[in-house]
């Protein structure tokens, strides 16, 4: 739990910094696919990746 409560507070922190981009729609769906999914690791781990790879493009 605490671990994806991390996440979540990351995805919160990126979508206030990039609210106006063109990625905040895609920040959303990743807030929304967390929240069902935030039972596993391996997928917060793989979404953590995957949200650096948005910011980073």
């Amino acid at each position: 739990m605490k671990i994806n409560y991390e996440i979540i507070l990351i995805l919160q922190e990126y979508q206030f910094r990039y609210i106006f981009a063109k990625n905040s729609i895609v920040m959303m769906v990743l807030v929304i696919f967390i929240n069902k999914k935030a039972e596993s690791f391996s997928a917060s781990f793989i979404l953590y990746h995957i949200l650096i790879f948005l910011i980073n493009f």
